[in-house]
């Protein structure tokens, strides 16, 4: 993500020399290109990261600081770490 940066809300994926900007609400690509294969793994991971992703765009609109997660921990598992966005301890 980029601070700030144009609506609608959406990540930044790289893979190998490839980048791709993902919409976050439909997991459409609004630019550039991801192999397949590469496609498929950042929206498999956006689905299961929703709340985190979000609460980290919101954060750099805002310009504040970005909070940190474990993308390889179950959201159930953070949430008892207590590690994660507003809206992951919230479900």
């Amino acid at each position: 993500m980029y601070r700030p940066d144009h609506p609608p809300p959406h990540l930044h994926a790289r893979y190998g020399e490839d980048v791709a900007q993902i919409e976050l609400g439909t997991l459409r690509v609004l630019g550039g290109s991801l192999p397949p294969r590469a496609l498929r793994l950042v929206r498999q991971w956006a689905r299961l990261h929703p709340d985190e992703v979000a609460d980290n765009c919101v954060r750099a609109q805002a310009l504040e600081p970005l909070v940190r997660f474990d993308p390889r921990k179950p959201v159930v598992e953070r949430q008892q770490l207590g590690v994660g966005g507003e809206g992951a301890r919230q479900r």
